[in-house]
């Protein structure tokens, strides 16, 4: 197969999509630059289902639950609305009101994206990815903000990098090919066993704990914002120059009393938590959810509810002078994250667990230092190596996202995706020539013309030798 430019470049949108409201929601053409945008109900029509048309592509506006998705056009590029709607969402439309009154809370637009393009110049066939855009910083994502941190060592800032070039790697790119199930296309193409990209956590004053009885516990109850997600340090452990990292992130943090109820959504689901009794001694915390009993958790441990939620424990506040209850801080839908590297060296190594389970594509390198009993984190860097769903390599057609497509999607960490857009056509547009196999002598050429013309010529035939 050959591609033909007609004097014209080839471009294509790519947009790194933070995933802040559902997935099942949110659509990989947000923030997709094309020629044209039209919207069938107007714009912001919260009552209307729409659907927008871009290029050859058409996306729509959509429901999860009593939450509505609203699409529109700005700027030739897609942007969105979330919005409660307080009769229900139906079909990619608010319910209206039986008084007729506009009655909707909106509820931000939560999500971010940001094209692989830098100026006028954009993503072309063949191009990597790093070679656009090698590094996204605050000033392209909200997700990637600064924040800060204090223990009683001191106090600084930090940032957040996610690369998709360095030193020692590149990778992904577009590609006219043919996948590992034997499809000619295009597709955003990750070479397996290669870093899809790079995220970087540098604390610019150093990170500073006392390490006591081998952990670093003014890190303990320290929250760090990662690619958009919220986690606290529930546990460390310091081993000669080893480091570990435990973290815990989820949909909703919050604190129950001894002996309180109460109920929380997640993903639809309602859950029924009540912290029925906590033990001072151990400070453990006797958990029932929907009336099913869930053991003693210990700060730091976790227990699976259905779907696949967690439930973990982040401290127990235990009341040493009697008057008032025990108290349990914890998240629900939550995440375990676990680091671990030795910090003296410059190797990156498969110390990474989500969940509880060892994740071999990722792999993580901090920087650090040592002085008598201070420890100083300077730097966690992350990496995720390209793993396909089938085979190696990772080939994403037009329309769909990475975490479709690789084995270790729970390695991308935060609420964040790529998404591949498809290419966008010049004035002229561009053909795909193929050659394709007529029987067993033959190969016939196909292509079409800038009008639209399709043909379909004999081109090599092998007749008597």
């Amino acid at each position: 197969m050959k591609e033909v430019k007609n004097n014209l470049t080839i471009v294509l949108s790519c947009a790194i999509l933070l995933l802040a409201f559902a997935a099942s929601v949110v659509h990989p053409y947000v923030g997709y630059f094309v020629q044209s945008c039209g919207d069938t109900d107007g714009g912001k029509n919260y009552y209307t289902f729409g659907v927008i048309h871009l290029g050859s592509f058409s996306v729509e506006d959509s429901c999860v639950e009593n939450k509505l998705q609203e699409l529109f056009c700005g700027n030739n590029q897609v942007g969105y609305d979330i919005v409660t709607c307080s009769a229900g969402c139906n079909d990619g439309a608010c319910n209206t009101p039986k008084e007729g009154v506009d009655d909707f809370t909106q509820t931000g637009t939560e999500e971010e994206s940001y094209a692989f393009e830098t100026g006028g110049d954009k993503l072309e066939i063949g191009e990597y990815l790093g070679d656009v855009v090698d590094v996204f910083t605050e000033r392209d994502l909200d997700a990637l903000s600064s924040h800060s941190v204090s223990t009683p060592e001191g106090s600084t800032d930090y940032n957040q990098y996610l690369r998709f070039k360095t030193d020692d790697f590149e990778n992904g790119k577009i590609i006219l090919d043919e996948n590992e199930d034997g499809n000619v296309d295009h597709y955003l193409y990750f070479a397996g066993d290669t870093p899809i990209f790079e995220y970087q956590l540098a604390f610019e004053n150093g990170f500073t704990s006392k390490i006591e009885h081998n952990k670093a516990k003014d890190f303990h109850d320290e929250t760090l914002f990662l690619l958009g997600r919220k986690y606290v340090i529930i546990d460390t452990r310091h081993s000669g120059s080893t480091l570990e990292l435990k973290l815990l992130g989820g949909e909703f943090s919050d604190a129950l009393e001894e002996g309180q109820t109460k109920i929380y959504t997640v993903k639809g689901e309602d859950y029924k938590i009540a912290a029925y009794s906590i033990d001072d001694s151990a400070r453990e915390v006797f958990f029932t959810v929907n009336a099913e009993s869930f053991g003693n958790l210990e700060e730091g441990e976790s227990a699976l509810l259905d779907n696949g939620i967690l439930l973990g424990v982040t401290k127990v506040i235990i009341n040493e002078v009697g008057e008032g209850s025990d108290l349990v801080q914890f998240y629900i839908g939550a995440d375990t994250l676990v680091l671990e590297d030795t910090y003296t060296d410059n190797i990156f190594t498969q110390g990474v667990r989500v969940q509880g389970n060892s994740l071999s594509e990722g792999k993580v390198k901090f920087k650090g230092s040592l002085d008598g009993d201070t420890f100083t984190l300077t730097d966690i860097t992350y990496r995720l190596d390209a793993d396909a769903i089938e085979g190696d390599d990772v080939f994403i057609p037009p329309g769909h996202t990475l975490r479709e497509y690789i084995e270790a999607a729970e390695g991308l960490l935060g609420h964040w995706d790529i998404a591949y857009g498809g290419i966008e056509e010049g004035d002229a547009g561009y053909s795909l020539i193929t050659l394709d196999p007529s029987g067993d002598d033959a190969y016939d050429l196909r292509f079409e013309n800038n009008k639209g013309q399709a043909y379909n010529i004999d081109f090599l035939i092998h007749d008597g030798g």
